[in-house]
């Protein structure tokens, strides 16, 4: 069924702190499940606090661990006519967030379709 696509959230499907640490292999794993499927990506950041319990936190895109863009590539040489969403975000973080991802596009030599 063509109709069936896949939303990607790397970031929802860590599943530990191990996980967090190193999210390339969910990362991969997640591209290659939806292979044909993908269409949209949500993109955000996080980085893992030592609070008495570990947590990991949403922060603003570039200050966490993820490596923006080599996701970026990935998602560009699997899916190069998805979408990618900045999500979490109150109005006046908007302009920060895509800055920083236009800074990790330029930085993957990847430029935005418009």
């Amino acid at each position: 069924m063509k109709s069936l696509s896949f939303n990607l959230d790397p970031v929802n499907f860590l599943g530990s702190i191990w996980d967090a640490w190193n999210p390339q292999p969910i990362y991969e794993s997640l591209l290659q499940a939806a292979r044909g499927r993908l269409k949209v990506a949500h993109w955000k950041d996080y980085i893992v606090e030592n609070d008495l319990v570990l947590r990991i936190t949403e922060v603003p895109i570039g200050k966490g661990l993820i490596e923006h863009s080599s996701w970026l590539t990935q998602l560009n040489k699997m899916a190069p006519d998805s979408w990618v969403l900045l999500e979490h975000l109150r109005p006046e973080q908007v302009p920060h967030a895509k800055e920083a991802l236009d800074k990790e596009m330029h930085a993957a030599g990847l430029a935005w379709d418009l």
